[in-house]
């Protein structure tokens, strides 16, 4: 089921290039993004997991819902992220919860877009880990042989909408970066 999400943070965006992070792991896109639990997307997001798990598994939904939850194996987290080795809670994930979503490699990439909506690609520097965007995501039921049961969020656009304070490792570089240099002798600065 198809859903739009508004104004969430943008975490460990692989949105351009499908990664793997294990050996036995496929590559995909991927994003987390990190939802105040006051927003309407809160809203939207529970209204499409009991739509799919209602579809899926009809009057035992509720139950399979709660032995998702129980086995956090659903997209849709009501808390932070946490680093699996630390247990800290990751920068901007604080009091807030998270959508993970994931898209196979095997099939087409986001659609990544600026703010008037023009189609925008890694090079063009637009996203970054803690700005905002709205995202078009997949919810879907899952029952599988080998995984069992769970909740999943396919990644299918992202549009930037705001600047947020960036999250360590993310962002680019600015032209406000560099510290200005004093003219060279030669006078080619400003050919």
């Amino acid at each position: 089921m198809k859903v739009v999400i508004e104004d969430v943070r943008l975490s460990f965006p692989d949105i351009f290039e499908a990664k793997s992070f294990g050996a036995d792991e496929k590559a995909a896109y991927s994003a987390k993004f990190i939802i105040d639990p006051k927003s309407a997307n809160v809203k939207k997001l529970e209204a499409a997991i009991a739509e799919v798990a209602k579809e899926k598994w009809g009057e035992k939904a509720d139950g399979a819902l709660d032995i998702i939850n129980e086995d956090k194996k659903n997209a849709f987290v009501k808390g932070p992220y946490k680093n699996k080795k630390t247990g800290e809670v990751y920068d901007g994930f604080q009091g807030m919860y998270h959508l993970n979503s994931r898209t196979g490699a095997d099939k087409p990439g986001p659609k990544t877009f600026d703010r008037a909506k023009r189609p925008v690609t890694a090079r063009d520097g637009v996203f970054y880990a803690g700005c905002y965007v709205d995202a078009v995501v997949d919810i879907y039921a899952q029952d599988h042989p080998k995984y069992g049961r769970r909740i999943n969020c396919g990644l299918l656009g992202v549009r930037f909408v705001r600047d947020g304070e960036g999250f360590s490792g993310g962002g680019g570089a600015s032209v406000d970066d560099f510290a200005d240099l004093e003219p060279s002798a030669d006078g080619a600065d400003f050919l």
